[in-house]
C-alpha cells in the first residue's frame, strides 16, 4: 500500500486507524488551558498548536474535515496565511503547513492526493529585480506616465496600456491600446510579456464620474477586480493600487488632532464617503486587502493627497484647475475672483507632487515588507487657501485674489474642514518613502516663471 513520503502529508492526508484513539477526541479529559484552544467538537486545528489565531474561514468544518483544514503563522510571525482545501472529484488536495518556521511558497506541488494547492505568503515575497522584471502600468496619464519613466529608465521593461495612446510615450515603454475591464484581453497581454508586476493607477476623476456614474464605477471599481483576479490566476507577485485621501474625508468631524492613520475609525453609515469617486476608492482599498486575505495576493494601495503637476494647459484636476488659474493671473498681472465653490476652502488642506506620486509607486512595488497594505502618500506640510496664494506670490510675481472668506466647507467643497494631517509613518518605515518637493519647488517645476 503506498504511503506518503513524510510525515505531515501521512498525518493530514492520509486516513487515521479506525482503532486509533487521540487525546483531542475526548475533550473532557483536557486541560483547562487546552480546552481554551480547542474546537466544540474537540478538534484542535494544527495551527493552534503553534499559537496561531483561527482562521474562521478555514475551520468552519473541523469536525467534518479535521484533517483537510490548515491555516499557520508566515516565517517571520507576522501575519496569517492560509492554505484551502480543494475537493474534486472526492479527493482532497489540503495540505498543513506544519509547524511556524517551514516554508511555503506559490505554485503547486504533486502528492498523492493529487496537486497541493498553496498560497504565497505576503512577507517572503520579494520584488523581482533586474532585466527580467515586466511590469505592466494601467493608465498613461500623469502618475502613470512619470512611474512608466522611472520603472524603464532604471532598466526594466514597462507595459503601459490605455485606452488612448499618450501624447509622449517614454522611452523604453510599450504601449498597447487596451480596456482594463476586458479580462481576455488583460489576461493574453500578461502572457505575452510575462508580466511580474502591476501598477494600476488607471480611473474615472471626479467629475467624469459625476457626468457618468456607471461607466466610473465600471471602470473604478470593476476595472481593479479583473486586475486582481488577474493577479491571483497568474500568480502576480505584487500589484499597487492608486486611492486617494478622500476615502477618510467624511470622517473629519470626528478625527484629528494627531495625525490621521491609514486605519482611522469611521461610521459605516453616518460617514459614508461623499461622493461617488471616494467610494470607487474605498471599495478598491477593501478589495485589495479582501484578496491578500483570501487568496495571498500582495496588494498595495497609496493614498494620495491633492496631486499638483502634469498637464497645465487644459487640468481637469481640482488643484490643477486651482494652481493654472492662479499662475495665469499672477502671469498676466490682473486681479482674480475666485468664484468656484470647489476651488474655494477653509482651513488647511495637504498636497503631492506627480513625481512623488510616481516615486511612492515605484517604492510600493519594491517593498520588502508592506504589513499595513495601505500608506497615505502626502508632502507633510499643509496650506490654507491664503498660504497658497502667497506661494504663487512668490514664485511668480504679485497676486491679487477676492474669495468668499465666509466659507465654511472643506476643500474641493467637502462638507468638513481638515483637522489634521495624514499620518506618514507607515509610508516611511515599510516604503522607505517620504515626499521631496513642497509645494513652491512644484510650482517652479511644473509652471515654470
Amino acid at each position: 500500500m503506498w504511503r506518503p513520503p513524510n510525515r505531515s502529508l501521512r498525518r493530514f492526508c492520509a486516513k487515521p486507524k479506525a482503532k486509533r484513539e487521540r487525546p483531542h477526541d475526548h475533550p473532557q479529559r483536557l486541560s483547562a488551558r487546552q480546552r481554551s484552544r480547542t474546537g466544540a467538537a474537540g478538534f484542535r486545528p494544527p495551527h493552534a498548536r503553534h499559537g496561531g489565531r483561527r482562521d474562521p474561514d478555514l475551520s468552519r468544518h473541523p469536525a467534518r474535515y479535521p484533517a483537510q483544514t490548515g491555516a499557520g503563522r508566515c516565517r517571520r510571525g507576522r501575519c496569517l496565511y492560509a492554505v484551502r482545501p480543494v475537493f474534486r472529484l472526492g479527493r482532497c488536495n489540503g495540505r498543513s503547513l506544519g509547524k511556524p518556521g517551514a516554508s511555503s511558497g506559490a505554485g503547486t506541488d504533486q502528492g498523492g492526493h493529487g496537486a497541493v494547492q498553496r498560497s504565497r505568503d505576503p512577507c517572503r515575497l520579494r520584488p523581482d529585480r533586474g532585466p527580467d522584471v515586466t511590469t505592466l502600468v494601467t493608465g498613461a496619464g500623469l502618475i502613470g506616465s512619470a512611474a512608466a519613466k522611472l520603472l524603464a529608465a532604471r532598466g526594466g521593461k514597462v507595459v503601459l496600456i490605455d485606452l488612448r495612446a499618450p501624447a509622449d510615450i517614454p522611452p523604453g515603454v510599450t504601449f498597447i491600446r487596451a480596456d482594463i475591464t476586458d479580462t481576455g484581453q488583460i489576461d493574453q497581454i500578461i502572457q505575452d510579456h510575462s508580466i511580474t508586476a502591476i501598477l494600476h493607477t488607471a480611473a474615472l476623476l471626479s467629475t467624469a464620474m459625476r457626468a457618468d456614474p456607471v461607466l466610473g464605477l465600471r471602470v473604478n471599481i470593476l476595472g481593479t477586480a479583473a486586475l486582481l483576479e488577474a493577479c491571483r490566476r497568474h500568480s502576480i507577485h505584487r500589484i499597487v493600487l492608486i486611492s486617494s485621501t478622500t476615502v477618510l474625508y467624511s470622517g473629519f468631524s470626528t478625527l484629528g488632532p494627531d495625525p490621521i492613520p491609514e486605519d482611522a475609525a469611521l461610521h459605516l453609515v453616518s460617514q459614508r464617503p461623499g461622493s461617488l469617486y471616494a467610494v470607487s476608492k474605498l471599495t478598491c482599498e477593501q478589495l485589495g486587502l479582501l484578496y491578500r486575505d483570501l487568496h495571498g495576493v500582495d496588494a498595495i494601495s497609496l493614498r494620495l493627497g491633492a496631486v499638483v503637476g502634469g498637464d497645465t494647459d487644459a487640468p481637469t484636476s481640482v488643484p490643477g484647475r486651482l494652481f493654472s488659474t492662479l499662475v495665469e493671473a499672477a502671469r498676466a498681472g490682473h486681479p482674480i475672483a475666485l468664484d468656484d465653490p470647489l476651488l474655494i476652502w477653509k482651513g488647511n488642506e495637504e498636497f503631492v507632487d506627480v513625481r512623488d506620486c510616481a516615486r511612492a509607486a515605484v517604492a510600493a512595488l519594491d517593498a520588502t515588507h508592506p504589513q499595513t497594505g495601505v500608506y497615505n502618500i502626502v508632502h507633510p506640510a499643509q496650506w490654507s487657501l491664503d498660504a497658497v496664494i502667497a506661494a504663487v506670490e512668490s514664485t511668480h510675481g504679485k497676486l491679487s485674489v477676492s474669495y468668499d472668506r465666509s466659507v465654511s466647507t472643506g476643500f474641493a467643497g467637502f462638507p468638513h474642514v481638515r483637522p489634521a494631517g495624514s499620518s506618514t509613518e507607515a509610508a516611511q518605515q515599510e516604503l522607505g518613502f517620504s515626499a521631496a518637493h513642497d509645494l513652491q519647488d512644484s510650482l517652479r517645476h511644473w509652471w515654470p516663471a
